[in-house]
């Protein structure tokens, strides 16, 4: 493969401007308070600066909207405020804004007075979530009032879980010469994955839209996924106005795995905000090696005989402000491992008949979710771990990574790997189930437990994880910041334990030890911008995976995936089971 890394070289010219470091001095920027006007919907008129939002409800962008009134809120809401320019920036030449705030879970379109600044993220049909980014959007002097009050309207849509704007403070500063210029990135492959001898190429584009001329830097910086530096570029750019430049940059990966990359643009020791993303080379290649210990087997072994010896004691509580022409929907309280109540909602099909079921599992500490009774012919179980989700009016765990992690048998995830086997328990007690057509799904640590379900029971079918969690752990810890925060707190209080020790206690209960075990076919779908889970702990535990599997990356999602992969998902189960 040729490396092509920056290869067109511009001379400096005389008379082009230099972006001086006052350039950069943003003491001119005003910090807005916290309080917000929130609305559930979606009506594009809630943007416009003459639109009445006195009956809206008031909200603060420090908490999540879940927290405020709002507790099952998913989907899309607007916010809105009013603000007046103080002098400092009324006089601020040329005239242009930025503003800012930290993020929006998931993705949002930004206003000023009606007019679109810009947007992160994708809203359905095209969904894509960018809730981590920190927005900082260009505003024109031509929609600006001087004279009378600025609406911000922030259109978000919340794909699951907590969300909405989440920033202490809106910022407010006068545009600099620097923020004109403006670097897109696009990436040979959609999913920035590469395979075999693909070229690993990078399109970057500057745009100057300043209307003078400008002389900067461009810096890439290639690290990999755990922060190791590999290669670091600069390159001298003149940008007449107006002018897009592009340059191409192929930098092949020296290994399988992930890469970060870093890319900016500097003039006289100022820095722009740089564009950062991952991609990927061979991650099926990533080797990930078995860790477990000679008792893992008989542990978890002994595990299951200790829970079937619980007697279950299922009670079904109907929950009808649920239900619909499709589904009645109940509230199922369990005996699990060290009888632990623990809860799930089943959907049962109201048609006459056999069902397929599937068996969802949710994320690290997901609070209530409504069952979801949209028809696909299948049952349906969404089932909580112990403390979490249904069950968290009785945690009693605390941060639920690190309790007990003074030994495996006191450990938390022994107890919630137990429960979601007993969540299948369950569904093979129901008359209206076909036990043979047995499904587990779910996302981050849903996607773990979807892992483990499979390895430990034989009566899944198919399985579909997505961004699963709790995995490869020596190496996670080095990739992302959490969990690993947790542990180091828990290493200060408890001084006598060593890293070492919580490692092996983690062998247990990390789901690349499960992996070999799956034996029923897998679908994974994982984002290659994922943080919270990178996606070299997914392809850690699914290398392991000796049977029947498969894989599809969402380039450009964090810790999600694009929403064309549950369509796939319910073909896979539908393909695996026989059901087309």
């Amino acid at each position: 493969m040729k490396n092509r890394i920056l290869t067109t070289v511009f001379s400096l010219l005389i008379g082009f401007t230099l972006l001086s470091a006052s350039a950069q001095n943003k003491t001119n920027k005003i910090s807005f308070d916290d309080q917000w006007k929130f609305h559930e919907g979606d009506d594009k008129s809630w943007s416009s600066p003459t639109f009445n939002d006195s009956k809206w409800t008031f909200i603060s962008s420090k908490k999540v909207i879940e927290e405020q009134g709002y507790p099952t809120f998913d989907g899309l809401g607007w916010y809105r405020r009013s603000i007046i320019l103080p002098e400092t920036l009324k006089n601020a030449a040329p005239g242009d804004l930025i503003i800012s705030f930290n993020q929006v879970d998931d993705a949002d379109e930004a206003y000023f007075n009606g007019h679109l600044i810009g947007s992160t993220g994708g809203f359905p049909p095209n969904y894509e979530s960018k809730y981590s980014e920190v927005r900082e959007y260009l505003v024109p002097s031509k929609y600006v009032y001087l004279d009378k009050p600025n609406t911000i309207a922030i259109r978000v849509f919340d794909g699951g879980g907590s969300g909405g704007l989440v920033s202490p403070t809106l910022d407010v500063r006068a545009a600099t010469q620097f923020d004109r210029l403006k670097i897109s990135v696009a990436v040979a492959d959609e999913d920035k994955i590469f395979l075999g001898s693909q070229p690993q190429k990078v399109d970057v584009t500057v745009k100057n839209l300043n209307s003078a001329s400008v002389l900067a830097k461009l810096h890439v910086d290639i690290t990999t996924d755990d922060h190791q530096k590999l290669k670091s570029f600069v390159e001298n750019l003149s940008l007449q106005p107006g002018q897009n430049l592009l340059k191409s940059i192929a930098y092949p990966a020296p290994s399988p795995g992930f890469y970060r990359y870093s890319i900016y643009l500097e003039s006289n020791g100022s820095t722009g905000s740089p564009k950062k993303f991952n991609l990927g080379y061979e991650p099926e290649k990533i080797n990930a090696p078995i860790d477990s210990k000679p008792d893992f087997k008989s542990f978890w072994e002994n595990n299951l005989k200790e829970l079937a010896l619980v007697t279950p004691d299922f009670q079904m509580t109907s929950h009808p402000e649920y239900s619909n022409k499709s589904y009645e929907v109940f509230e199922v309280a369990m005996n699990s491992f060290g009888s632990v109540r623990v809860k799930g909602y089943y959907c049962k099909p109201k048609k006459e008949g056999k069902f397929p079921v599937s068996v969802e599992y949710q994320g690290y500490g997901s609070g209530f979710s409504e069952p979801d009774t949209t028809w696909d012919g299948f049952a349906h179980m969404k089932m909580s771990i112990r403390g979490q989700g249904y069950n968290i009016p009785g945690n009693i765990y605390g941060d639920w990574i690190v309790y007990g992690l003074e030994n495996k048998e006191n450990y938390y995830y022994r107890g919630a790997y137990l429960d979601i086997i007993r969540g299948i328990d369950f569904v093979c007690t129901r008359a209206e189930v076909d036990t043979s057509k047995i499904v587990t799904m779910g996302g981050s640590q849903g996607g773990a437990l979807t892992f483990v379900s499979a390895a430990l029971d034989k009566r899944v079918k198919a399985c579909a994880p997505t961004i699963p969690f709790l995995s490869d752990y020596r190496n996670y810890f080095k990739i992302a910041p959490w969990p690993a925060s947790s542990f180091e707190s828990y290493l200060k209080q408890h001084p006598e334990r060593t890293w070492d020790q919580a490692y092996e206690v983690l062998t247990y209960f990390d789901i690349k030890n499960f992996a070999p075990w799956i034996k029923c076919p897998l679908f994974m779908g994982i984002g290659v911008q994922d943080e919270v889970c990178p996606p070299h702990i997914n392809f850690a535990a699914y290398n392991n995976v000796k049977g029947k599997k498969r894989w599809i990356a969402y380039g450009d999602q964090q810790h999600s995936v694009g929403q064309d992969y549950y369509k796939q998902r319910q073909q896979f189960f539908k393909s695996i089971l026989k059901l087309d």
